[in-house]
């Protein structure tokens, strides 16, 4: 199980609105894919240095 803290799911939810946003603004589902991934990468690194 991993542990989540308030800051993590804060910023993680920023990355999904971006991605959203760049969604709605761009139609294009490869540039809105981006900020999801990086939301995931920025997840599992701040779940390793812990």
């Amino acid at each position: 199980m991993i542990k989540i803290n308030k800051m993590d799911m804060l910023i993680f939810g920023i990355i999904i609105l971006l991605g959203i946003l760049t969604y709605v603004l761009t139609h294009s589902k490869t540039l809105s894919i981006i900020p999801f991934i990086m939301g995931i990468f920025y997840l599992l690194e701040s779940n390793e240095s812990k």
